[in-house]
């Protein structure tokens, strides 16, 4: 494939050293999603995300699934993907630096995790700082 994506936060992104941009797709209807069945394997999680997965199939264009984060997320930067979704990545490792590459590249990249867990921090120092 001999492909090298990188992005410097505040620098751009880039594959093989020349820059690249987000989709412009702007209809779900039309969009390309990629997604991964994540890493737990017990019959809830398993339920929830092939639920999830059947009902984005009959909101997007096509479905495609890597079995890479980093490649999806990659895939986001350059135009080649339009969504991406996933529940339940390895760890940081998988998102850290495709994370950047596509906020470099203009996109935009949500956990929900995140916000609810930056949330209860706001919450606990907002109570910190009353008493």
């Amino acid at each position: 494939m001999e492909e090298l994506f990188t992005g410097v936060h505040g620098k751009g992104a880039f594959l093989n050293g020349k820059p690249i941009k987000v989709s412009s797709q702007s209809e779900l209807v039309k969009s390309l999603l990629a997604t991964e069945a994540g890493t737990k394997r017990d019959k809830s999680t398993v339920d929830a995300t092939t639920n999830i997965i059947n009902s984005l199939l009959f909101k997007v264009r096509s479905l495609r699934m890597t079995g890479s984060c980093a490649l999806n997320l990659c895939g986001i930067a350059c135009g080649r993907i339009d969504l991406f979704y996933e529940t339940g990545y390895g760890g940081p490792w998988d998102v850290a630096g495709g994370a950047v590459i596509v906020k470099e590249a203009g996109g935009i990249v949500y956990d929900p995790h995140l916000v609810k867990i930056l949330t209860s921090l706001l919450k606990e120092s907002q109570l910190q700082t009353r008493f």
